[in-house]
């Protein structure tokens, strides 16, 4: 599953030129320390995982292709931690 469309449009609202999902959104000036706290509630609350304190690094939030994948890991492992308990 992919949640470019989603992130892009929402990360949209914030900058004034278009961006795609490799751009660096450090370097674009999009992500700070503020906005990135903003981004993560966002996150959690529209695809229902949450972000851990180690999951915060510029890595994982330094382009939406990147954002993507963690929300994909995140989603992953809460089926299997559901599975698990479930069997």
């Amino acid at each position: 599953m992919q949640y470019y469309d989603e992130l892009s449009a929402y990360l949209q609202k914030f900058i004034d030129k278009k961006i795609s999902i490799n751009d660096n959104l450090f370097d674009i000036g999009l992500l700070n320390s503020f906005f990135i706290m903003q981004l993560i509630r966002y996150i959690e609350s529209q695809f229902q995982i949450k972000i851990e304190h180690g999951d915060i690094t510029r890595d994982n939030f330094k382009t939406i292709q990147k954002i993507n994948c963690l929300i994909i890991n995140k989603k992953t492992d809460q089926w299997y931690e559901v599975q698990r308990d479930s069997g």
